[in-house]
């Protein structure tokens, strides 16, 4: 990583030194994308590897031009140690490697969802689902393999629509709520309900698992 860095560094140099030189500032662009991840990191976003993913990427372009900077026999040599440090740092045959891992954290969560899909499904007629997309985007995309479309759901991106339902409750606005209860202690709909009850009125909890609660709505008084 350290040799990466330092590329980009002497790249970067070099680019502003001489107008000529200017196009190499084109992978050095590259890097700043990670802004973005660090920024949510730094405010307390989850950690997650696949977010940096493109940085990797990134980070193999600036080891291929070091080994392009040196001398024929020294690059052969440092191409030999990066390629020697990757494969023992991560080997392609690895299946402790962490993406890997990351992957299947919500394996076990998947499965106990399972239920709360069934009784969904099973009794959907149309209604909007009240469900908060920055804790269930994952949840979403498995109900998608049902027939259930972004459209059917109310989140934060609805805006007014949403903030309406937290404000006066989900029974006035949608006919189904899905809650995140564990992740992290729940989600904002879980602390809604947890901080006033009466914000769950009209709403009966007919089904649970993974972590996830659905409400059906049996009121709209």
């Amino acid at each position: 990583m350290a040799v990466k860095l330092i590329t980009a560094v002497i790249v970067a140099a070099r680019a502003l030194s001489r107008r000529e030189h200017g196009s190499l500032l084109i992978p050095v662009a590259l890097l700043m994308y990670a802004a973005l991840p660090f920024a949510a990191f730094y405010q307390g976003h989850p950690f997650r590897i696949r977010y940096m993913i493109p940085a990797a990427a990134t980070c193999a372009l600036f080891a291929g031009m070091a080994v392009g900077y040196l001398r024929r026999q020294a690059s052969t040599i440092l191409a030999g140690l990066l390629v020697g440090v990757t494969l023992l740092q991560s080997p392609p045959w690895w299946r402790q490697a962490p993406m890997l891992v990351e992957g299947q954290w919500d394996r076990r969560a998947s499965e106990g969802r399972q239920q709360v899909t069934t009784c969904l499904r099973d009794d959907y007629r149309g209604e909007k689902i009240l469900a908060s997309m920055g804790s269930l985007a994952h949840y979403m995309q498995e109900l998608s393999r049902e027939g259930f479309d972004v459209a059917d759901f109310v989140h934060e991106g609805n805006g007014a629509i949403w903030e309406l339902a937290l404000d006066t409750g989900p029974r006035l606005h949608t006919g189904w709520m899905l809650v995140e209860e564990q992740s992290e202690g729940g989600d904002l709909l879980a602390r809604r309900s947890r901080e006033d009850p009466r914000f769950t009125e009209g709403m009966s909890r007919i089904c649970e698992g993974g972590g996830v609660a659905l409400y059906r709505r049996t009121s709209q008084k």
